[in-house]
């Protein structure tokens, strides 16, 4: 990743064994719909992963804790979170068949994959449970279909 460019993670539905077959049975704009829904959902998981201080909650990784130094200068030891910068940049966009969550703060790289000086401390990760969890979502969606609900 290049310096200063934004951290961006993406999930496509084709990933997912029932999503594949879902592109010819729903119209672009219920796929897209659909997958706004998914999109704010995991949002709101990510989001949450600032106030436990990780995302060991969803069987992902906890944050490393701040240096004493790092609490001493903030005033806080509340991980990732100084003013709120990062977490509020926090962007979801979706298409019909993607949902990318991305970071506009220059730094969420950083974090993101630690540095030197810096250990990290992931602030966008899709986790193993996530992964069972949309994948349930997705073959929901598919089931519903199949059996003819539309709600």
């Amino acid at each position: 990743m290049a310096e200063g460019s934004p951290l961006a993670i993406s999930i496509t539905l084709g990933r997912f064994p029932h999503g594949k077959g879902l592109g010819g049975a729903l119209s672009q704009a219920a796929l897209a719909v659909a997958m706004r829904g998914l999109g704010q959902l995991l949002h709101g998981r990510i989001v949450g992963a600032f106030s436990v201080g990780g995302h060991h909650l969803r069987g992902g990784s906890k944050w490393a804790p701040l240096k004493f130094s790092t609490i001493f200068r903030k005033g806080s030891s509340t991980i990732l979170v100084d003013k709120g910068r990062m977490r509020n940049t926090l962007i979801t966009a979706t298409t019909a068949s993607t949902v990318t969550i991305s970071s506009a703060a220059p730094y969420a790289q950083y974090h993101q994959s630690g540095t030197r000086r810096m250990p990290q401390r992931k602030v966008i990760e899709i986790t193993s449970q996530d992964e069972t969890w949309i994948a349930s979502k997705v073959r929901e969606l598919a089931s519903r279909l199949i059996n003819g609900v539309t709600k």
